[in-house]
């Protein structure tokens, strides 16, 4: 090994003050509220996010994508790998994943139970329902523990 090579080998590259900047400067954060019927493997196909790669104009690479079941199943972020302009195509990478329902610890209502709560979409949210004749009794809690709680407390 000559002098010449040990030196080279001993200039790294450096990090400069200039490569850092405030994150909010050099990407976005978008905020997706996902449909319950979707999972977390349907995030991860790229034809799910034609529609968004066609409107959404100012997202790119390196952009991130904060996820949140609207049902509160789960919690994930996604960065953007790949969204070429004028394209329809667009690609993501999980970073980030947090099932909600197991964190929580959610007391589920046992089998011999007269009541249930059930996932009744964006506007009636989680609701409680009567076994026998699947009236609703009660509806537009935000988490299923909430109802769970209510539920408990009042039937």
């Amino acid at each position: 090994m000559t002098k010449d090579t040990q030196v080279q080998e001993k200039v790294k590259e450096k990090i400069y003050p200039y490569h850092c900047k405030p994150a909010e400067f050099a990407r976005n954060v978008f905020r997706l509220h996902l449909p319950s019927s979707l999972t977390k493997e349907d995030l991860l196909e790229p034809e799910r996010w034609i529609q968004v790669a066609k409107t959404i104009s100012t997202m790119q690479a390196g952009d991130l994508i904060e996820v949140l079941r609207e049902d509160y199943a789960f919690f994930a972020v996604l960065l953007v790998t790949s969204k070429k302009k004028g394209m329809e195509f667009m690609s993501v990478k999980l970073l980030q994943y947090h099932d909600l329902e197991d964190d929580l610890n959610i007391e589920e209502e046992s089998d011999e139970s007269s009541f249930t709560v059930k996932w009744k979409g964006p506007k009636r949210r989680f609701t409680i329902l009567r076994k026998s004749d699947n009236k609703v009794l009660h509806f537009g809690f935000t988490t299923k523990e909430e109802a769970l709680n209510h539920l408990k407390e009042n039937y």
